[in-house]
């Protein structure tokens, strides 16, 4: 049985926060015996005089304290505590997601952590404040307005002793039919939130595949699907808040009922009959607000559930763990097989025995699909182990391999930001050819042009202080002089780094110390 995320937390902060919630009811408590008392004091008065003045001067003072308190104690500051929290929670996910291995990362779709990130985090970050501050506060006051009223008359606290859960049963039935919904239903969010990230990231891939037929039904059925989700779930809610508003109609009526029967037999006052309709109405807003602060945690125990599961989909191995160590060579292979999925339904290539060694430059060579990409992932962890059988064992360095693939990431600013924190090598701005270094990027790189956005990814990969550089098609886009001046600064670099190249064109032939090659389900090293 999975455990749910803990969402209480016992801190003095908390304890003064629902004190606050509590001292706003006192105030507006003590505001309706004031006026109740000056009704009763206007009964006997023939004019204005200087005690009434004092009496309308109190309880306008009270009223004013009981606004500015609850604006600042009990709105602004849970408030705050909230959005806080929700902060952390979408800060600890996204520290998270960034960590996490792509075998863990590809189980779940990226809508999943688009909505963990935005709509679950804050959501969690409400229901921590709701439940820490909130529903105490609210209890408290609860517990204080049938003191009052006890204080008043031992009938009204008696129905309201009956009518407190009354109220709690009542209002549980729909409650869980809400939760059960939004449990069902947050998946179908999930993939309307893909497939509009989709559609809004790749516009120009799918213009040119000419999809855009394509990518209209599917959208369409998925809005349509996340309509459905979004509509029974309103109706279900608008149902479900307006049953405390017709059973406090219900708790009104009662109680001025017996306060008309009380005063017509003489035995309360007008004043009194005043106070307790004030009361009822007052009452009656804490138990609302406990009512949906338990709605409100019940339908999205969804989203705790998730940082639930997130966290175990965290701590999950990858893998890889034991793959990589302290190695003579780059990598050793033993009677292996790789496959182009988990599932193992297509296979790539295998061999018997494999070794790369390190600090050489390794060409990976073979036609399209036949796996030299998917060596590189699995060499470097960025692909499900499941696609391995076999003994593999990797040198340490592998994971923190400077890796040159597509597509090409940019930051929206200047060259320097676009490095991510690597260390500019000055030298390679002539190896390169690079003059748009005072150039500000945006975030697609679309005001670059091809052959700029590769020189910038070269740059940034081969400035890394990493042992090994792993190169992907380096010379797309480039100009031959480019690619000469990249060629010489490779045939230097080769003693100190180890180097992985997947190309197609032979220009660094001469210089490989290894080349692998990858067809009809093979792979060897070329003699």
């Amino acid at each position: 049985m999975k455990k749910r995320k803990s969402i209480f937390e016992l801190r003095f902060r908390n304890i003064l926060m629902a004190l606050g919630i509590v001292l706003c009811t006192a105030l507006s408590v003590a505001a309706s015996l004031l006026l109740g008392k000056f009704i009763d004091f206007l009964a006997g008065k023939p004019a204005f005089d200087r005690d009434t003045a004092i009496y309308l001067i109190s309880i306008l003072a009270a009223l004013v304290l009981s606004i500015v308190a609850s604006i600042v104690l009990a709105q602004f500051l849970p408030l705050k505590v909230q959005l806080v929290k929700s902060m952390e929670y979408s800060r600890g996910v996204m520290n998270g997601l960034l960590k996490m291995s792509q075998k863990n990362y590809q189980s779940k779709e990226k809508g999943y952590y688009i909505n963990l990130v935005t709509s679950s985090a804050f959501t969690c970050g409400d229901i921590y404040g709701q439940m820490n501050i909130d529903l105490l506060g609210n209890l408290l006051c609860v517990l204080l307005m049938v003191c009052i009223a006890a204080y008043i008359n031992p009938y009204f606290a008696l129905v309201y002793l009956i009518y407190i859960p009354f109220f709690a049963v009542l209002t549980q039935k729909p409650n869980k039919k809400i939760a059960s919904f939004q449990k069902d239903g947050l998946p179908t969010q999930d993939a309307f939130l893909s497939s509009t990230k989709k559609i809004v990231e790749d516009k120009r891939a799918i213009n040119v595949a000419r999809a855009e037929k394509y990518y209209e039904t599917l959208y369409q059925k998925r809005s349509d699907k996340y309509l459905s989700f979004v509509t029974k779930y309103r109706w279900y809610s608008v149902l479900a808040t307006n049953i405390p508003t017709l059973l406090s109609a219900f708790l009104t009526a009662v109680t001025i009922g017996i306060a008309a029967v009380l005063y017509f037999n003489g035995k309360t006052t007008i004043g009194t009959v005043f106070v307790v309709f004030q009361l009822s109405q007052l009452l009656q807003g804490p138990l609302n607000r406990c009512f949906e602060i338990r709605i409100h945690r019940s339908i999205n125990d969804v989203h705790l559930e998730r940082f639930d599961e997130f966290g175990e989909q965290q701590s999950e191995p990858s893998g890889f763990e034991e793959k990589y160590g302290k190695r003579q060579n780059l990598a050793v292979f033993s009677s292996f097989r790789v496959f182009a999925s988990p599932e193992k339904e297509r296979l790539l290539f295998g061999a018997d025995e494999l070794t790369l060694p390190k600090n050489k430059l390794i060409l990976i060579k073979g036609g399209n699909g036949t796996g030299k990409s998917t060596l590189v992932n699995l060499m470097t962890g960025f692909t499900d182990i499941g696609i391995l059988e076999g003994r593999m064992e990797l040198d340490e360095t592998l994971q923190n391999a400077a890796y040159l693939s597509h597509p090409i990431l940019f930051a929206d600013g200047s060259f320097e930001e676009n490095m991510f924190g690597e260390k500019i090598s000055p030298e390679l701005f002539e190896v390169l050819g690079i003059t748009f270094q005072n150039k500000s990027i945006n975030e697609s790189g679309s005001n670059l042009s091809y052959g700029e956005q590769q020189k910038l990814a070269l740059f940034r990969v081969l400035s890394a202080d990493t042992d090994v550089v792993v190169l992907d098609e380096p010379f797309t886009n480039l100009d031959q002089e480019s690619i000469d001046r990249l060629s010489d600064y490779i045939v230097s670099l080769k003693t100190k780094k180890s180097i992985i190249a997947i190309m197609h064109s032979p220009e660094w032939d001469q210089f490989a110390d290894v080349i692998l090659r990858i067809e009809n389900e093979r792979i060897w090293i070329e003699q």
